[in-house]
């Protein structure tokens, strides 16, 4: 006979809030709990790096790497291109993730940097993305505006010889 304990589980739903200082104040829920390490607004990088390699890498373009975002209900658009408009809030982390499409290849690749090409919502070094791992930045949405920026990244390619190609773009960020 086994001694069983009937537990009936109780959860709480909180409403989303466009209030900044609610928000910050709801750490117990952990889709709230926003930090650098759990940005709001996650931006995924897949990258076809055979196809960069065969290019010698520089401008990419259309197929060569995909950019989509989990901001969809916010107004993000493009997902799937080079040209994703993220749409985030004011004071939201935003985390930047590259990856390669096929890892069975075992290329490496990482983000080397950002610039601001026009705009700037990270208000300058305040919110610009710093590296947290070669593969993953986080920046904080400073200014409510409207910004393109490029993304710099180096791929290093597996096998005997191993090439390294640098190459970038130049995507779309917006604030709500």
């Amino acid at each position: 006979m086994t001694n069983e304990i009937q537990v009936k589980p109780e959860i709480q739903v909180l409403p989303p809030s466009r209030n900044l200082a609610t928000r910050s104040k709801a750490a117990l829920v952990p889709s709230e709990d926003w930090s650098p390490t759990n940005p709001q607004t996650v931006v995924r990088i897949m990258v076809d790096t055979a196809s960069v390699a065969a290019s010698g890498g520089g401008a990419i373009g259309i197929g060569q790497a995909y950019m989509f975002d989990n901001r969809a209900d916010n107004g993000s658009g493009a997902e799937g291109t080079l040209e994703l408009k993220t749409v985030a809030h004011p004071r939201d982390y935003i985390g930047f993730y590259i990856d390669a499409i096929n890892p069975n290849l075992g290329d490496q690749l990482a983000i080397m940097g950002f610039s601001i090409t026009s705009g700037d919502v990270f208000g300058g070094s305040a919110g610009h993305p710093v590296q947290k791992s070669y593969n993953y930045w986080v920046g904080q949405i400073i200014n409510a505006s409207n910004s393109a920026y490029r993304i710099s990244c180096s791929l290093t390619t597996n096998g005997l010889n191993q090439q390294q190609f640098f190459f970038s773009w130049d995507p779309f960020l917006y604030v709500a």
